[in-house]
Parts: structure tokens; C-alpha cells; sequence
């Protein structure tokens, strides 16, 4: 199956703001491109989508959600069956600590959180690993020039830590996706 993108923000919050903010423009374009280079990866099977508005936790940059096979890793969402695991992504040119606050909400709703930086700010935000850890959220670098995803910390998927609104998040997708409820 191929994977499948769909926006979920109708309204784009930047253009509340003045002319002047192309610097969500820049973000923009980069979490554009990581989405280009993550969905050419092997093991990249299931939906996802751009600006995942979660009411009360934010608006991740990027979602992916899958099945879990036995052995971990991620599978094609056959007979469009609900996915059982949701990765929320958050991406910022420069500032990470920004990013692990927005990222941290994403924690109540989704399975695994990662953070995607560039690499002048990935490098700086690479001394604060072990707080990364210590959350539970990823680090990754992307190289846009040359669509290369380095995985510095990607952490297991975690239960989420408000299960209703995990639930809220999957019937999302399920209508965005027309997909079935939950296996039987």
C-alpha cells in the first residue's frame, strides 16, 4: 500500500500573523521536505499528515500513524483497519528547546514524539540528550540538501499519557482516511 499524506489544518495559523514571518515559511519548507525523505524510507508504510491539529495539544508539524507487526516493525494498514500506533513530529530551523515544549504535549496523545532539526541545530541540541531521553522524545537530524534522515534518539512507543485523547487522535485519522474502527 502507498502511504498516504492529507493536510488537517484548513486554517494555517501563520496566516494570522503579519507579512513579515517567513520564517514559517522556511520551517515550512523543511518539514515539507522531511516528509519527502521520510516517506522514501524502506519501512515507511502507513498514513499521515501535515499539521495534525490535537484541541488542547497543540498542532504537530507532521503524523504518522501504523501497525505494529510482531517483530516491531511497521505495516502496511490493510483492509483499511484503524492504526494502532501514532508518531507526532515536531520541526524547528533553530530553536529546541521550543520544539521539546511543543513536543512534550504531543506525549498525551501520541505513541512516540520526535523532534526534527537541521543539523547546526540539531548538534546543539545534541548536549541535552539525556534530557530527550529522560521525556521520552526523539532526536533527529535532517540534512535537506542531500534528503538524508539522521536518527540520533529515536525513543519505543510509550503509552500515551492521556488514553481518551489517544482515542480522539485515531478517530481523527479514521475519518480523515475513511478507515474501519477498532479490530475485533
Amino acid at each position: 500500500m502507498t502511504p498516504q499524506i492529507k493536510i488537517f489544518c484548513v486554517r494555517h495559523p501563520q496566516r494570522n500573523l503579519p507579512g513579515i514571518s517567513s520564517r514559517r515559511s522556511g520551517e515550512t519548507h523543511f518539514s515539507r521536505a522531511f516528509q519527502r525523505a521520510f516517506l522514501s524510507l524502506a519501512e515507511t508504510r502507513g498514513i499521515g499528515g501535515h499539521e495534525f491539529i490535537m484541541p488542547g495539544y497543540g498542532i504537530a508539524d507532521f503524523v504518522w500513524a501504523q501497525d505494529r507487526t510482531r517483530n516491531g516493525k511497521g505495516n502496511a494498514i490493510h483492509s483499511r483497519q484503524l492504526p494502532d500506533t501514532i508518531t507526532a513530529f515536531e520541526m524547528k530551523l533553530s530553536d529546541w528547546r521550543r520544539a521539546l515544549r511543543q513536543a512534550y504535549r504531543y506525549t498525551y496523545f501520541s505513541d512516540r514524539t520526535i523532534i526534527v532539526l537541521p543539523k547546526k541545530a540539531g548538534d546543539a541540541a545534541k548536549p541535552a540528550l539525556p534530557l530527550f531521553k529522560d521525556l521520552g522524545i526523539g532526536l533527529w537530524i535532517f540534512h535537506k540538501d542531500m534528503d538524508k534522515i539522521s536518527k540520533i534518539f529515536t525513543p519505543r512507543p510509550r503509552r500515551p499519557k492521556n488514553p481518551s485523547a489517544h482515542l480522539r487522535a485515531l478517530e481523527v485519522l479514521r475519518r480523515k482516511f475513511d478507515l474501519r474502527g477498532p479490530r475485533k
